[in-house]
């Protein structure tokens, strides 16, 4: 049987149901009433798909526990339902991986022309570093907080509670920085290598799994923000 045969099968069996078991459906409900029944699949829906699903709606009878109008039948993945997804992959034991683009030379020059002020700060701030290359350096670190920029958008739009998450760490991580700062200096390459390991350290102790590719690039992708957007700089002993 197909995989769409196998959810039709699924489908079919299931509302059978809804009228079978009314009375305790109805019991269990209490003063509840049900607008929609809802299959939560892995893979994208069809046409095909969708089109069952109308016709086997239009087959459930009116039922005691349901709205007025009757119930929907619908198909979904779980991008639709962010907390209950967490949840299951939770349950399960699946990492949260969000694949991101590659970030090419020809964008980063983009990016300087139409973000001239963040990358006057990330050539401010870089000149302070012992670099050989700062071409290479600066380039990076505008792939980093492209690359971030992107992660956090398709976090905070998916898995929101994760997105506040790993934001809140960043803030905390920045703030120990700052009051760290206020009694020992030390060169910029040791103050950020401090602060990649922590951000990394710490959105390891999310209960939820999250790649290590995905943590390596809000590790980085944040403290590349940062050297982007903040006004805070680096200050050397002479």
């Amino acid at each position: 049987m197909s995989i769409e045969g196998m959810f039709k099968k699924k489908i079919n069996e299931d509302l059978k149901k809804l009228s079978k078991h009314e009375s305790e459906i109805e019991k269990m409900l209490g003063d509840i009433k049900i607008s929609c029944w809802v299959l939560v699949i892995p893979e994208v829906r069809t046409k095909e798909l969708l089109k069952y699903c109308k016709s086997k709606e239009k087959k459930i009878p009116q039922l005691s526990y349901s709205i007025p109008k009757g119930i929907s039948v619908k198909i979904e993945t779980d991008d639709s339902f962010p907390s209950g997804s967490i949840f299951s992959r939770r349950y399960i034991g699946e990492e949260i991986n969000v694949d991101i683009s590659d970030i090419n030379t020809e964008i980063t020059e983009i990016w300087k022309s139409e973000n001239s002020t963040f990358f006057d700060n990330i050539c401010r701030k870089t000149n302070k570093f012992s670099e050989s290359d700062l071409e290479r350096l600066r380039t990076s670190l505008i792939r980093q907080y492209m690359q971030v920029e992107e992660l956090m958008d398709a976090y905070r739009d998916q898995f929101p509670d994760l997105y506040t998450e790993v934001t809140s760490i960043a803030i905390v991580n920045l703030e120990a920085l700052k009051n760290e700062s206020l009694f020992v200096r030390d060169e910029p390459k040791n103050i950020l290598m401090s602060l990649l390991q922590k951000n990394r350290d710490s959105i390891k102790t999310i209960e939820q799994s999250i790649s290590n590719n995905n943590i390596e690039i809000f590790s980085s992708g944040l403290i590349a923000r940062w050297l982007a957007e903040c006004k805070m700089d680096f200050i050397i002993n002479e």
